[in-house]
């Protein structure tokens, strides 16, 4: 892949017209695409466009109660009528400067005291239910009425007699004194007063009045625009005149927010940029540094936006605003481009190191953005098209582009010896640091925390102290303690909504008089039904039916003692025999104000009720009034919360989809499920991180920084993916790329968390809230990736191939847990097996055959279940446990006790302390009969005496501890003076392949062979057990070695040694694993065949080796073989060198075979190579190996004859295709091939017999085989 881009970069360098050309069009390209844009500045595209967010929008575009504006002047002791003139001239200054902006300006209304007091009583039947009855009851005993006529006496002494004159002849009793508020628009609780038309602030110094916007609510420009001339005009009015003019609407709350978030933005990024700035300059030691760093950032961001333009021009604003977090993955990837070419000093490495893992890590990033594109909200599915844009952009402008502009400038980054020899970070600090992440990660795992989201938007939006105070004065209400709320009753007929409507405030009465509800403002007193005045005005007419004449004599009695005349309360009279004269109230509603908030839209009736409430009893206000169906709770809050729950599940399915499609993405690129999860797992544990952290502390989420968490996954996901690149590089050809990967880490880590840590300075709670989310993830990220993924590849894989273990696979991994807890679970349950047998009246031999029976089929059954593991015996019927022995066999793992004990319950082992006083094993060992003698084997022939008599067959290890290589050591002499004083047989068994399946100290049970060969018994008969013990262990020693080694060469071929090969290639390229498995399992044939051709000769050429897996075979059959592995690729020669399993008899060098010279060879091997090089030199060089080969050495040539030239086009045709176009081979010449005839001619003067052997039936390959 980076062969492929650098060719095209190379292209590029050598033909700059046609680099410039592209370059121009490319920025024609993208000026033409960002003027297609068109933003779309709606702040509440961010809903999803499901229903019930369709109806917000739609009330909130056809009611007007947002759009209102409230002006405030002193009123400087100025007459009504002078007041009245001063705001009719200021409403027309405002009208003219703000140029429509703002209209229909309402200062002055009618005193409509003596209506609204009419209507009241008229109705006020209309308002009672059955329990208020029960109180006006209360009122009418003798003692109630005189303490009533005194109290209406003494309010007429007051300053406000002239107001309670009218209301006290109606309404001496205060019957209806409960209920006035009803109809009273501007009660106490709103802070104003209604006085001569006017409306005052509640201590009288201000008169206030209103107007509404020109404009919809959610126009930003206008907003601002309208701020800006009304904050001019203020400045101008109050300097003028005494005014003290001020003005409140929500509109100002939008500007102030779009006003703050650009200053804090500002500040933070004059801020940040300077700090990173200084960063780059101090740690690149260049001043330009900076300019190039940006230049693809800005190219890259104007290209995606151009993309979008093309793709879909119609975009969101706030998806554009918010997509600049993108910039922090573009930034990466200029981090690790230049912090690898400073390493590299040279653009052609730094292309082909980077290009796999950016395009990685960009592909799986903008696969989880893209997914966005799947939501319901707009902005979401405009900013995952922008990442997936600009990502893309920035991916291919960095591989293509760049490397151009940089050649042309001629730049170049300084690196200096102290960074080339940078230590690695210590490894008891490194240890220590695992630790404390492991407990951490544990104890954050099990406490599962969960994460919270803050779905008020009221705590992200600004609101400055000004702002507060007058949200306080102007809307009577302090934002931080109480909310509006405004109800929307909809219905088909304007009957039905009324009717509903005064269900619903009768409701509200209900629950603020429970409940504390602040105030109602409702048309509902004035638009009273039809059906319930009637019901009601007959309910009133009965309950006083037979009590008025003696509450009109218990009233008038009590008003002669007070000095009323006779007349005074004959309003009461007409009042409670329902004798008021009835009125016209048809504009009564429009002087009050109230008329908006009833309208009719296409198809419905709509009316308006606006409460004010407690912040903290909210939740039981939605729970009471949340359940009618037909209203609807017109709270942004609210919407915010019904958004939380369908971003959640948006963002629960995005968090599955995309992150299945990166672990698939990564599964697919990698081709092994082990790099996909090693690469996947540091994000899943960033987030146990994040989320645990965000729980302990209290960080809210929100829908602003819950963006930025994306980011942090797909930064992530770029840093993980960057380091499991570097960490393969390390294994598989022993590079120290991973130091720049390191570092581009660190540095765009730390770049980042000043950029976003910065927006903690910020003011604006939106803003603020990105700072803490993005430093405590980008933290957790950085910490996972530097220590916790190259420890977990260490463990599985670096430290294991430097002890010349296998590579941990996932499969190998998963069976070899389960083997393992399988045998476990079999110890534990045979241990509790013996608490019952050991009591069970039976006797003790009896009870110990049944447990070794047990024991042997535990061991059978856990060996039989590797189902990945070939099993053989061979000779098998040479076992006799009827007759008792010492059995011996060479041990090189912990498999080998189990194949022991599996062969018969009549077999026990002599075992270890470890073994014996094992808590897993320990206690059915021991009551088994299994022998630990500490002292040694001859100072116990009494005790294992007893256990031959029992007839058991006693299994001893003479190398006393398994062997690291599997090769057989020195004998002890034990088990040898043994058999010598009791006189028994000797039974050796060979175990081979138990060291490659499960090696010493190793816990992964690896997919192999094992074999169990059978060796004759050594009876007292035999030679060499008449020999002193010594001897005779050395005797058995040798026959057992020679056996090993030719059962090993004999039954371990192709079959066996696959494997073993391959692991040698395991997770070093997808591409050449499965191209050593494809050519596997097509020449393991030929592999067998070269064997048996090469015999007992020692010193090999495999001469084109490429990844060396033939020569590895070849060194798997015989350890003795000094095997060397020839090519002119550097890189395969690089990979077949830093195998890990191979002894120092087996090596690799980079070479042209044209100039090699050979040392003394016994056989050398061309393998499809003598075709890259002229006929000429393929003469010269096998004349070469002809003149230096061994006397009865063999010359192996494979290679396509021209002879058969309808087989041989297909040969040329894939070598063309290897070398030309994938270039998998290297040549620096054409393709040469030779004829039979050729090789025939060259054997004969040379002297060496010829045979040619065909090894295709599609190609033209053959194999000469030339014997000296």
């Amino acid at each position: 892949m980076g062969n492929f881009f650098f060719n095209i970069v190379s292209f590029f360098n050598k033909h700059l017209i046609i680099y410039f050309s592209i370059v121009l069009l490319l920025i024609a390209s993208i000026f033409f695409g960002i003027s297609r844009l068109k933003f779309d500045e709606n702040i509440y595209s961010i809903f999803p466009q499901a229903n019930e967010f369709k109806e917000f929008n739609k009330i909130l575009k056809q009611n007007n109660l947002n759009k209102q504006i409230i002006f405030s002047v002193d009123v400087n002791q100025d007459s009504p009528e002078e007041l009245i003139n001063r705001l009719d001239s200021i409403s027309k200054n405002i009208l003219k400067c703000t140029d429509g902006l703002v209209v229909d300006f309402e200062y002055y209304r009618e005193d409509n005291h003596s209506s609204i007091l009419s209507y009241f009583y008229q109705n006020f039947p209309a308002y009672l239910s059955s329990n208020d009855f029960e109180k006006i009851e209360l009122k009418l005993n003798p003692d109630s009425i005189y303490s009533s006529i005194e109290n209406a006496d003494e309010r007429l002494m007051s300053y406000n007699s002239l107001f309670f004159k009218n209301i006290i002849s109606i309404d001496p009793l205060n019957i209806a004194g409960s209920k006035l508020s009803y109809v009273n628009q501007y009660s106490s609780n709103s802070g104003f007063q209604f006085e001569d038309g006017l409306i005052y602030s509640d201590n009288g110094e201000k008169v206030i009045f209103n107007a509404s916007l020109g404009f919809e609510l959610d126009d930003i420009a206008k907003n601002k625009e309208l701020n800006e001339r009304l904050e001019l005009f203020k400045i101008d009015l109050n300097s003028t005149y005494s005014n003290n003019f001020d003005y409140f609407g929500t509109f100002q709350i939008s500007y102030e927010n779009s006003k703050q978030v650009k200053l804090d933005v500002f500040v933070t990024m004059i801020f940040s940029i300077a700090l990173i700035l200084i960063l780059l300059i101090i740690y690149y030691k260049n001043l330009l540094v900076p300019f190039y760093f940006l230049f693809p950032a800005v190219f890259s961001g104007f290209s995606g936006l151009a993309l979008v333009g093309y793709i879909n021009p119609n975009i969101s604003v706030i998806s554009v605003a918010t997509s600049a977090v993108l910039f922090g993955i573009i930034l990466d990837y200029s981090f690790h481009f230049f912090t690898h070419y400073k390493y590299s000093q040279n653009i052609e490495v730094t292309i082909k190191k980077i290009t796999f893992p950016m395009l990685v890590g960009s592909f799986t990033t903008v696969s989880a953005f893209s997914a966005l594109m799947f939501t319901d909200s707009l902005v979401l599915q405009n900013f995952g098209l922008i990442a997936l844009c600009t990502l893309t952009s920035a991916v291919f402008f960095n591989l293509l582009i760049f490397p151009t502009f940089l050649k042309i400038t001629r730049f170049k980054i300084k690196l200096s010896i102290r960074e080339v020899n940078t230590n690695p970070i210590p490894k008891v600090i490194f240890r220590l640091v695992i630790f404390i992440i492991i407990i951490t990660t544990t104890f954050f795992f099990i406490r599962q925390s969960e994460f919270k989201f803050n779905s008020d938007l009221n705590n992200l939006n600004y609101h400055s102290k000004e702002l507060i105070q007058k949200e306080k004065f102007y809307a009577g209400i302090n934002p931080k303690e109480d909310k509006k709320i405004h109800l929307f009753i909809t219905s088909k007929s304007r009957q039905e909504a009324i009717d509903l409507n005064f269900k619903l405030y009768e409701d509200l009465i209900g629950f603020k008089l429970n409940n504390g509800l602040e105030e109602i403002v409702s048309v509902a007193p004035y638009l009273i039904p039809e059906e319930i005045k009637e019901v009601r005005h007959q309910n009133w007419n009965s309950f006083w039916s037979n009590r008025i004449d003696s509450t009109i004599l218990n009233i008038n009695s009590a008003s002669i003692k007070f000095d009323f005349s006779k007349q005074a309360f004959n309003p009461f009279e007409k009042w409670v025999r329902g004798l008021l004269p009835s009125e016209n109230y048809d504009n009564l509603m429009s002087n009050l104000g109230l008329d908006k908030y009833i309208y009719k839209t296409q198809n419905n009736w709509n009316i308006i009720t606006s409460v004010v409430i407690k912040r903290n009893r909210i939740d039981d206000f939605r729970l009471k009034f949340g359940k009618h169906d037909s209203v609807f709770i017109f709270d942004v809050s609210e919407m915010a919360n019904n958004l939380l729950i369908s971003v959640q599940n948006d963002f629960n399915y995005l968090l599955i989809f995309s992150s299945l499609l990166v672990f698939i993405s990564l599964f697919i690129i990698y081709g092994r499920i082990e790099i996909a999860l090693f690469s996947f797992l540091p994000m899943v544990i960033s987030w146990i991180w994040i989320i645990s952290i965000a729980g302990i502390f209290n960080i809210q989420f929100n829908f602003v920084n819950i963006l930025v968490a994306t980011f942090i996954f797909g930064l992530g996901d770029d840093f993980s993916i960057f380091i499991t690149d570097g960490l393969i590089q390390k294994y598989k050809t022993r590079s120290s790329s991973i130091k720049s990967y390191r570092s581009a880490i660190i540095l765009s880590g730390i770049t980042t968390i000043i950029g976003t840590g910065s927006l903690y300075f910020a003011k604006h709670p939106a803003i603020h809230s990105i700072a803490i989310i993005s430093i405590v993830g980008i933290a957790c990220i950085m910490l996972v990736t530097l220590f916790v993924q190259p420890s977990i590849f260490s463990f599985f894989i670096l430290n294991r191939t430097n002890q010349k273990k296998s590579p941990v696979t996932f499969l190998g991994l998963i069976i070899s847990i389960f083997l393992f807890t399988y045998f476990v679970v079999g110890c534990l349950i045979i241990n509790l097996f013996l608490l019952i047998l050991i009591p069970f009246p039976l006797h003790k031999v009896y009870k110990r055959k049944l447990l070794n029976f047990i024991i042997s089929k535990l061991a059978k059954s856990t060996i039989y279940l590797g189902f990945h593991v070939n099993k053989k015996i061979i000779n098998i019927e040479k076992l006799n446990f009827e007759k008792p022995s010492i059995i011996i066999a060479n041990h090189s793992s912990f498999l080998d006790i189990l194949l022991m004990i599996m062969l018969s319950p009549k077999v026990i082992i002599m075992v270890k302390k470890w073994v014996y006083n094992s808590p897993i094993f320990g206690f059915f060992i021991r009551y088994s009969g299994y022998l630990f003698i500490p002292e040694g084997a001859d100072y116990n022939i009494d005790k294992i005496h007893s256990k031959i008599k029992d007839g058991y067959s006693i299994v001893i290890f003479p190398e006393g501890s398994r062997s690291f290589d599997g090769n057989i050591q020195r004998f002890h002499k034990g088990a040898f003076y043994l058999a010598q004083q009791l006189k028994l047989d000797i039974q050796p068994i060979l175990i081979v392949g138990a060291n490659y399946v499960n090696k010493k100290n190793d816990f992964i049970i690896k997919s192999g062979e094992l074999i169990l060969f059978v060796l004759d018994r050594i009876t007292p008969n035999h030679d060499s057990f008449k020999k002193r013990f010594g001897l005779f262990a050395k005797d058995v020693s040798l026959i057992m070695k020679k056996s090993h080694k030719e059962v090993s060469f004999s039954h371990v071929n192709t079959g066996g040694l696959k494997n073993r090969v391959l692991y040698n290639f395991l997770y070093k390229s997808p591409i050449i694993e499965w191209y050593i498995r494809i050519k596997w399992r097509i020449e393991s044939n030929n592999f067998e065949y070269y064997d048996n051709l090469i015999q007992n000769r020692k010193r090999i050429y495999d001469i084109g080796c490429g990844y060396g897996y033939l020569s590895y075979y070849l060194h798997y059959r015989d350890e003795s073989r000094f095997i060397k592995g020839i090519d002119y690729d550097e890189e395969k020669i690089i990979i077949a060198q830093n195998g890990y399993d191979k002894t120092e008899s087996l090596n690799f060098e980079v070479n042209d075979i044209r100039g090699l010279l050979y040392q003394s060879p016994d056989v050398v091997i061309f393998n499809d190579v003598l075709h890259y090089i002229s006929l000429e030199d393929q003469y010269k060089v096998l004349s070469e190996v002809a003149n230096s080969l061994n006397d009865n050495g063999i010359i192996l040539i494979r290679d396509g004859i021209s002879d058969l030239s309808r087989r041989h086009k297909i040969t040329r045709i894939t070598e063309k295709y290897s070398t030309k176009i994938l270039r998998f081979n290297k040549t620096s010449q054409g393709l040469s091939y030779f004829t039979s005839e050729s090789i025939f001619n060259f054997a004969k003067e040379h002297n060496f017999n010829c045979k040619m052997v065909q090894q295709s039936k599609k190609t033209s390959n053959v194999l000469f085989i030339l014997r000296k």
